[in-house]
């Protein structure tokens, strides 16, 4: 572990006041989008097969969380990298439309999808892209900030992303992160703030990273 930084943050419960104020005020747009994920999600295995609507949405709303950070605010494009079925991507987005967001994934079925819920939803402000995630400082050199939802373990995005344009990467993880730390070949500072705060069980040993290059 080359000269890694952990600092450990607590999430306070008016944090999580402010994420369901902005869910709140993007309501209709975020409902719309877990009623088109889960219609969707019965052909193409974007979320779990057996997810319940009320899950879902804490998915949605836990994808709001990198909003809380100026890092991300201060981002005018954003990749999300393995978006998957959009999250935390088309939510941010749904939220955001004054950014620039590029949602990135592998899967081809996925990527198609994407592009359907892009147009179902009437998204004007994403990019859907399939490639690997270590191309995109060549296709993608104005990326400010890339976010990620349980879709990578540290070593294996941070390598991907080795000497691209990114001033940061804020990624939702499971507590258990700290031992990928050993394997980051080159020095980060990470800020994880522990998202257990909240008496709601599905925020229980969930954290947000927010690493920077040092």
């Amino acid at each position: 572990m080359p000269n890694q930084i952990l600092t450990y943050r607590n999430v306070s419960r008016e944090t999580f006041q402010k994420i369901d104020e902005l869910f709140d005020q993007f309501h209709s747009v975020l409902e719309a989008y877990l009623l088109r994920l889960l219609w969707w999600n019965k052909s193409v295995n974007l979320v779990s097969r057996n997810v319940t609507p009320e899950l879902l949405r804490e998915h949605i709303r836990h994808s709001l969380f990198p909003a809380l950070l100026t890092e991300f605010t201060q981002s005018s494009v954003i990749l999300d990298a393995g978006s998957g079925g959009g999250l935390p991507g088309i939510p941010l987005a749904l939220c955001f439309s004054e950014k620039k967001i590029i949602l990135n994934d592998l899967s081809s079925k996925k990527t198609v999808t994407l592009s359907h819920l892009k147009r179902e939803l009437k998204i004007t402000n994403t990019t859907i892209v399939n490639y690997p995630v270590s191309e995109y400082p060549i296709r993608n050199p104005e990326v400010d900030c890339i976010v990620s939802k349980h879709a990578f373990k540290l070593p294996g995005l941070l390598n991907d992303i080795n000497g691209g344009s990114w001033k940061n990467v804020i990624m939702l993880k499971g507590d258990n992160f700290s031992d990928e730390l050993f394997n980051i070949p080159y020095p980060v500072s990470v800020e994880c703030f522990e998202l257990g705060a909240t008496d709601h069980p599905f925020y229980q040993g969930k954290v947000m990273l927010n690493i920077h290059r040092i």
